[in-house]
């Protein structure tokens, strides 16, 4: 069943307002003082739910029940709540997964569209299954208003052999090379010293995440990551955070360095949304100290293994790992075709 809400007044409140217009010794403001409605919301229920100049409680209750269901922005609904099947999904999969990932993966094991993220949101966001929306990963009852970004002052970074970003080839900008990956770092206000950092993968939007315990640690963490799989790295993409001035480091391990302009952090876009996508599991009140590098693996792994929209509603996992097969058939297949041995020896004695 579906639970009713009303924004004014509820079944009980209207018979109490009943009972005391019975009484005809009760004006709109000594009424005000008892159920703690404003007169003019009480004048206006009497106006709209009375039947042929009688207020009724049950047959108001019914008149407005009747009102906000069959509204025109209500009736759009009707495919998510005449459907006991689309129901029972959203009550199982809206706790974990967005609306926009249940609209994908519907679409995808059937045959034509079965609803569209954008029916979810306002099937949450009407008067009468606000219950819904504390499934929501923000728990708004209401669409957010997105205010018009304003234009970043740029100024002079101190970060020497500073790649601009704009010097970034094509084949990254357009994320049709996979081992490209972008950085940042989540720190706490009360204890500095408490911080995160993550790598994310451009093409296929691959999470690492790592604990930081002391300040300074970030550019030598990073490199002990990369040196496990150099073969993974191609280049990272960095803000003008102080401690990204020894990016030089990366230049050891042939891998390439770029920084955005100053202030302009939305450039690295792809490890900005996860920031936001982070904050799911690690809200702003936690205290960085508790977390171990043990729950940002589970993180990461559950990150890793969530579809996204950008993918297609597939997972990163996914994506990655298939990326990664066909550059691995692709490259031995021009190996063997130039006639290179070395290349050959160095499949043969690897196993790829």
């Amino acid at each position: 069943m579906v639970q009713w809400v009303y924004s004014q007044f509820n079944h009980e409140q209207r018979k109490e307002l009943h009972l005391l217009l019975k009484k005809d010794i009760y004006t709109y403001k000594d009424i005000w003082k008892i159920i703690w409605k404003d007169k003019s919301s009480i004048s206006r229920e009497i106006k709209r739910n009375s039947v042929n100049g009688i207020y009724d409680p049950d047959k108001a209750n019914h008149k407005a029940y009747v009102r906000e269901r069959y509204r025109t922005w209500q009736w759009k609904n009707k495919k998510i709540w005449a459907s006991p099947f689309l129901e029972r999904v959203l009550k199982v999969f809206l706790p974990n997964h967005s609306p926009e990932q249940i609209a994908g993966r519907l679409n995808m094991y059937f045959w034509k569209q079965v609803i569209s993220h954008v029916s979810i949101y306002t099937f949450c966001y009407s008067n009468l299954w606000q219950e819904y929306c504390k499934y929501l990963y923000f728990k708004r009852s209401k669409p957010k208003k997105y205010k018009k970004k304003q234009e970043s002052k740029n100024s002079v970074c101190r970060i020497l052999q500073r790649v601009s970003i704009e010097e970034r080839p094509v084949h990254i900008n357009n994320r049709n090379s996979l081992f490209n990956r972008e950085t940042d770092v989540l720190w706490s206000k009360k204890i500095e010293s408490d911080r995160i950092g993550w790598l994310t993968e451009r093409k296929s939007r691959l999470v690492i995440l790592f604990k930081l315990v002391v300040l300074g640690q970030f550019m030598s963490k990073l490199n002990e990551i990369i040196s496990l799989n150099p073969e993974e790295f191609d280049s990272v993409t960095f803000d003008n955070w102080v401690e990204n001035k020894l990016h030089y480091i990366l230049l050891l391990l042939w891998i390439a360095t770029y920084f955005c302009h100053p202030y302009c952090s939305c450039e690295k876009a792809t490890v900005e949304n996860t920031f936001w996508r982070l904050r799911r599991y690690i809200p702003r009140s936690t205290l960085l100290s508790t977390i171990t590098q043990d729950d940002l693996n589970r993180i990461s792994e559950t990150m890793n293994n969530t579809p996204r929209k950008c993918l297609g509603f597939r997972t990163p996992n996914e994506v990655f790992f298939e990326q990664k097969m066909l550059m691995s058939k692709s490259f031995l297949i021009q190996c063997i075709s130039s006639n290179h041995k070395k290349f050959i020896q160095f499949f043969a004695i690897n196993k790829i």
